[in-house]
């Protein structure tokens, strides 16, 4: 399973900024497909995990997909001034 962790800053634009590790090994996964569901957004981590994920400033769901890995999907939501550090284990 993977372990996510990051944080959502809110400027003049919205993203996610983050790292994935495989949850038993504590070993940074690359090649993950995140996507923001209903949206043409998306992005793949680097070779240590490392991504960058514009979110668009509603209601969403983003979406995680690794072959070997079990799919994963967490709901996020954009509260007026304030910056959320959503943690998710799957």
């Amino acid at each position: 399973s993977i372990l996510f962790y990051s944080y959502i800053q809110r400027n003049d634009s919205s993203f996610m900024v983050g790292q994935l590790k495989d949850r038993k090994t504590d070993t940074p996964v690359a090649n993950v497909n995140i996507q923001v569901k209903d949206f043409r957004i998306g992005t793949v981590p680097d070779i240590v995990g490392n991504f960058v994920l514009f979110l668009p400033r509603q209601e969403g769901t983003i979406l995680f997909d690794k072959t070997g890995y079990a799919y994963f999907e967490f709901s996020y939501q954009f509260k007026k001034d304030e910056v959320k550090r959503p943690s998710a284990h799957h």
